[in-house]
């Protein structure tokens, strides 16, 4: 049976309201001066609008392509450049609609009532801390996510008049921020879980990558030709560089803060996993308090700080908070692993092929929080509609009661980042 057209409508209800939520509480304050290196996005989208095409400044200050500069001067041309700081954080906010519209379109596939786990689904996404903080900054960090999600959610739907389209903003994504192209193999998976042969969905492949393969290497000849470098400038080759010395540090430090920033809502594999090894998951939990010691003591590298918490919290608990991430992080990938393996669960089977070879990337050179955003939204969708489904206990009180976690600590980091901004802003004049 297809999805009722009842259900369709009800889930498109709910992301206009998730949406207008996201806009109308970013309004409050996303006309706050810049903070960090909003201003540097701000000046390349201001040079390209008075054909200057001078970005010097910009390659020294970002490794990030030029792709968030695009749609920001887009959106300027197109609303007749207006002022203000508002308009450069535009890009970001759209980025977050389109996250949850990539879950709007798959969760209206579903055959089964998924309204209140698409509601849940929304709220966690919108207020987890990392995505709401950065969709509300001109930043290339949400942007990419959401042109990734309607890629992902395209080729999930498996129709071939929009196949051009995922293609076309899987390569948006990309020139974006690199990082998307790390999600290649979410799409591979897809391919081949619904390809009815073994050379389907190798075919398959071969059409969606082409013209993101040829945009991309087209992207890059085009920086080279003009700047004089491939993929970031030599001011920011030396930042990121690979570095497998520190690998394992890396690994840890991304995997502890991941299971952080899910917050109590990935309890829910910690609960499954004791039900399928009820005489083990005392043992994994020491297991998990160990690698909690190992985070913890760890120096923190790259961008790993836990922002205005770092001074808040004190030492006992930071580790308090780093292990339950540790121990978050390896009951979910046991409870992917036990459920894509036993059940044959091919959400369980995406999250695995998806989060494990990207923060294994990812860890080969300078760690941020920020390439997190990434993996949030997909594991959030495994937890919510696989993992919670049946479960109204565990949908109230841990994912609901997570929400209520994130909306105080955005209360919190938000007012932190006005404060920051206006500071700022007041020493400069």
């Amino acid at each position: 049976t297809r999805p009722s057209t009842t259900l369709k409508r009800s889930i498109w209800s709910a992301l206009f309201c998730w949406s207008a939520v996201s806009i109308i509480l970013h309004a409050f304050y996303i006309q706050t001066p810049f903070v960090s290196m909003e201003y540097v996005f701000a000046q390349a989208t201001q040079n390209l609008l008075s054909s200057e095409n001078n970005l010097a400044h910009y390659w020294s200050m970002q490794a990030n392509p030029l792709g968030y500069v695009w749609v920001s001067t887009l959106i300027h041309f197109l609303l007749g450049e207006p002022s203000g700081f508002w308009s450069y954080r535009l890009a970001s906010l759209l980025g977050l609609v389109a996250i949850l519209g990539a879950g709007a379109m798959v969760a209206s596939t579903l055959k089964s009532d998924c309204r209140r786990a698409f509601h849940l689904w929304c709220a966690l996404v919108t207020f987890s801390p990392l995505i709401w903080v950065f969709s509300g900054r001109a930043t290339a960090d949400v942007l990419p996510m959401g042109l990734l999600g309607l890629s992902l959610a395209l080729v999930y739907k498996n129709e071939a008049r929009t196949s051009g389209l995922a293609s076309i903003l899987f390569l948006f994504a990309s020139i974006v921020k690199y990082h998307a192209l790390l999600m290649a193999p979410g799409f591979i998976y897809i391919f081949w879980y619904q390809s009815q042969n073994n050379g389907e969905w190798i075919k398959r492949c071969g059409q969606f990558f082409l013209l993101p393969l040829l945009g991309f290497l087209l992207y890059l000849w085009g920086i080279y030709n003009q700047y004089g470098f491939f993929l970031v400038a030599e001011t920011h080759s030396q930042t990121h560089k690979f570095e497998p010395a520190n690998f394992l540090k890396t690994f840890s430090l991304y995997a502890g803060y991941l299971g952080i920033l899910l917050g109590p809502v990935a309890w829910v594999s910690l609960l499954n996993v004791r039900k399928n090894w009820p005489g083990k998951w005392l043992i994994l939990i020491g297991f998990g308090l160990g690698f909690g010691f190992w985070v913890d003591s760890l120096e923190t590298m790259g961008e790993m700080n836990y922002g205005p918490f770092d001074w808040i919290l004190n030492r006992s608990m930071l580790f308090l908070v780093k292990s339950m991430g540790a121990i978050v992080f390896g009951f979910l990938i046991l409870d992917c692993i036990v459920e894509a393996r036993k059940h044959k669960n091919a959400v369980a089977g995406f999250v695995l092929t998806v989060c494990i070879p990207f923060l294994l990337v990812c860890s080969a050179s300078r760690p941020a929080q920020r390439y997190l955003i990434f993996l949030i939204p997909l594991i959030f969708y495994y937890l919510v509609f696989y993992r919670m489904q049946g479960h109204k206990i565990y949908r109230v009180v841990l994912g609901w009661g997570t929400v209520g976690i994130f909306v105080l600590a955005n209360l919190f980091a938000v007012n932190y980042q006005v404060a920051q901004a206006r500071a700022a802003d007041n020493m400069a004049h």
